[in-house]
């Protein structure tokens, strides 16, 4: 697996999601943040946990022992050739969801011998909720997961009472929730970028 840094012209942002409702709302701020990155000329990629069937993480199993061992191994590899990452989880009963908490918990089998989980790497925080609140608890939680991982939080947006936010489509139409993800994308392509400087 690469630690390096990628050329300025192949940043690579990953987004991580994990909601199993299909017309999630915290994956449509996702693809958003997604979408300012790309257009910021990252090469974005978005995985959502409810699509790969994960198994509960078991501490101390050994990847190989898992069902799903070539997912996990090809997941883990995204995680750790991308440039940057945004943590987008769904809030509920105040904290994030048990299905996006597993899905991180996998990171523990990243190599080590390079960067200990995401040594330095620029994260991008988003948390969504019902209620207005529970969003910044979230928050909260992902600076947590976060700082425990070693990364650098380059930006965050918390999305609380979500249904105020949306037209009758389901799509999000607050101004300041869609400036604030294009931003998060934004700022994660230049906080790459600033990092790129330094090590030329």
């Amino acid at each position: 697996m690469n630690n390096s840094i990628n050329s300025v012209n192949q940043i690579k942002i990953l987004g991580l999601g994990g909601s199993l409702n299909s017309s999630s709302n915290t994956i449509k701020a996702l693809d958003l943040a997604l979408a300012s990155a790309s257009e910021a000329g990252a090469k974005v990629e978005r995985l959502n946990f409810a699509d790969m069937d994960l198994p509960f993480f078991v501490p101390r199993r050994p990847l190989e022992v898992y069902t799903q061992a070539e997912a996990i191994r090809e997941y883990l590899e995204k995680v750790q050739q991308a440039d940057a990452i945004i943590f987008s989880a769904p809030i509920y009963h105040g904290t994030i969801s048990g299905l996006w908490k597993n899905g991180i918990d996998f990171l523990e089998l990243l190599p080590r011998e390079a960067k200990v989980y995401l040594d330095g790497k620029p994260i991008g925080l988003i948390a969504v909720s019902g209620g207005p609140m529970a969003a910044h608890n979230g928050i909260t939680a992902l600076e947590h997961t976060a700082a425990a991982l070693r990364a650098t939080v380059a930006g965050r947006v918390a999305i609380g009472a979500v249904r105020r936010i949306l037209d009758g489509n389901g799509l999000i139409i607050d101004a300041k929730v869609l400036a604030d993800l294009e931003i998060l994308g934004q700022q994660l392509v230049a906080s790459v970028k600033g990092l790129q400087t330094l090590a030329a």
